[in-house]
């Protein structure tokens, strides 16, 4: 039984096919690397994935069970799988330690201290501890990255997805990621990443799937894949994704 399938997930918006029949199959404990140019609809993929969003067509299921069936446990789905968007999605209001380890307190029901020493544990890998006490308008892009990434990883999830982990990040810091994702696959959680990024997406997996037009159009050896000139869409994007 796979981790998460996708069978034939379709969405549309304003008659404009997004993603069409796309099928995609995660084992427990791989890392499925995602690729694909702007706009061919890899953002709107993961929020189907994880509930945001519901597709015209198809089936996803998370440990065989279809998400979007009437009984299906949303809460306790969103506690095994953590998201790292692009937008961050950070509380404006809260202080980088809050936004943390609101999930912890309100639903994981952490007592604030314990939650507040795992922030501080996972901050430390990150280098951010001394930004725990700043708002979110007093970090730079890549430092609102980390926080994002620390939020999702102290929850310890089953799957984590990242949306362009390493969009904001210098490549110093965009290797170190790459090395944090390794080891949090070291350890056992599934991952899932869309990134435009062939550094790390190289660093994360030997095997890409390469999303275009809504379409699964390649799958399989990242070598294989990118040396592709058969087909002239795939050669230019990783031609220009290299440069």
């Amino acid at each position: 039984m796979f981790l998460i399938e996708l069978k034939e997930i379709s969405k549309e918006y304003s008659s404009k096919r997004i993603l069409d029949a796309v099928n995609l199959k995660i084992q427990r404990g791989e890392i499925k690397v995602v690729m694909g140019p702007s706009g061919c609809g890899k953002t709107t993929l993961l929020r189907c994935l994880v509930r945001l969003e519901q597709p015209d067509d198809g089936t996803i299921y998370f440990h065989g069970r279809n998400i979007y069936d009437k009984g299906f446990n949303i809460l306790e789905f969103r506690k095994k799988v953590g998201c790292v968007f692009q937008n961050y999605a950070l509380y404006r209001h809260l202080t980088v330690m809050d936004n943390i380890t609101l999930a912890l307190c309100k639903v994981f029901k952490m007592p604030r201290e314990e939650a507040r020493d795992k922030a501080l544990h996972e901050l430390q890998k990150l280098d951010m501890v001394s930004h725990s006490e700043k708002y979110p308008s007093q970090l730079s892009g890549g430092q609102q990255q980390r926080v994002a990434l620390v939020r999702t990883m102290v929850t310890d999830p089953e799957l984590i997805i990242f949306d362009e982990p390493t969009s904001a990040l210098d490549p110093l810091m965009t290797r170190e990621v790459g090395m944090l994702i390794k080891q949090l696959h070291s350890n056992g959680v599934t991952i899932l990443c869309v990134t435009h990024d062939v550094r790390l997406a190289r660093q994360l997996s030997n095997d890409v799937t390469f999303l275009n037009r809504g379409r699964i159009q390649a799958e399989g050896a990242f070598t294989d894949i990118t040396s592709q000139e058969a087909d002239p869409e795939i050669h230019f994007f990783f031609s220009e994704a290299k440069q």
